[in-house]
């Protein structure tokens, strides 16, 4: 459906701009014959983390809490997963400006488990006051689906070997977690709770953004097809978010804890890239190939608003900052005709 969405969108702002070109190529030098449309395609290998996903704290002790000596903070193991980026665009006779559509994909799991130290316990998070405990071991699973649709305005220029294209535009993002942790053979720190083989905490956030998003592209000619690429953007977009917390054990001895809520917010975006690529003119000149191999990093500021759930009254779980973040490798393809 949001892939849809995409092309749908492409097809409207290209159909503004439907006259005869004679077009420059987005950040490049003008073609000869003139091509009026690119498109490309983005391997990503991400690597995506984000602060407040603690799940646990080691404890020396299997039934008290303090003092605890050399205690630590048991934390996901992010890695680094696959993605996909699509980009198509259109130049446009205007005074060289073009118009450009890009949608990313990054659908990732990550999974985490724990052992209590020897002779001691994992003291519980991600709990109600009452139900948290010192578990033997703890699990924790987290997905995170992104989708990403950029609508660019923008217009390339050139200074001593140095092309740039700055832009503006829009962004809407569809960002969807899951978080979900269990506790294993817990035992009460309160007096009001119950032993219990298996405590499970499953909570949820999803939410969607739009909002004005600027930045500029740039590459620094080197020579014989090869430049160095160095891009930057940042975005400002209001975000709607239904986010939801619940627990439950496996015998059903203890209260099960729902908790609901929809915050709105404006939330920042910052996007960096550096890189290295080639270009080359094909079949007599009337088309274009680049191919180039980056690093990007994207930062998504206070973006875990399952963490706010913890600061409800008879509950502590969370904290430690909100924010999303992704950076890895990029490989691109683009195609000009």
């Amino acid at each position: 459906m949001r892939f849809l969405l995409y092309i749908v969108l492409v097809c409207f702002f290209i159909s503004g701009f439907s006259e005869e070109k004679s077009p420059v190529s987005r950040c490049c030098k003008p073609s000869n014959p003139p091509r009026s449309f690119y498109t490309s395609a983005t391997f990503l290998y991400f690597y995506a983390s984000e602060r407040g996903l603690s799940y646990a704290l080691t404890n020396s002790t299997k039934t008290q809490f303090a003092p605890n000596i050399g205690a630590s903070l048991v934390n996901m193991d992010f890695e680094y997963k696959p993605g996909v980026r699509l980009g198509f665009g259109y130049v446009t006779n205007h005074d060289d400006w073009d118009i450009y559509s890009e949608y990313t994909r990054f659908y990732q799991t990550t999974s985490s488990s724990k052992k209590a130290p020897q002779n001691g316990s994992l003291f519980t998070f991600w709990l109600k006051n009452q139900n948290q405990g010192f578990a033997e071991s703890a699990s924790a699973k987290w997905n995170l689906d992104m989708d990403i649709l950029d609508i660019e305005l923008g217009r390339s220029g050139a200074v001593q070997g140095v092309v740039f294209r700055p832009f503006f535009g829009l962004r809407s993002m569809w960002l969807d977690q899951k978080y979900n942790v269990s506790y294993f053979d817990v035992i009460p720190a309160s007096t009001q709770g119950v032993y219990s083989e298996e405590i499970n905490s499953k909570n949820k956030s999803s939410s969607w953004a739009l909002g004005p998003r600027f930045g500029v592209d740039t590459q620094w000619i080197f020579g014989k097809g090869i430049y160095l690429l160095g891009d930057i953007a940042g975005s400002l977009i209001y975000t709607s978010y239904k986010v939801s917390h619940r627990e439950s054990n496996t015998f059903g001895n203890m209260p099960s804890f729902i908790l609901k809520n929809s915050p709105e917010n404006l939330r920042a975006n910052l996007e960096l890239a550096l890189g290295l690529g080639w270009g080359t003119s094909i079949y007599q000149n009337r088309y274009h190939m680049d191919l180039s191999a980056g690093y990007e990093f994207h930062y998504f500021w206070n973006q875990n608003e399952m963490t706010t759930l913890g600061k409800v009254a008879g509950f502590s779980f969370g904290g430690g900052g909100m924010d999303l973040s992704l950076h890895g490798l990029s490989l691109k393809v683009r195609f000009e005709f």
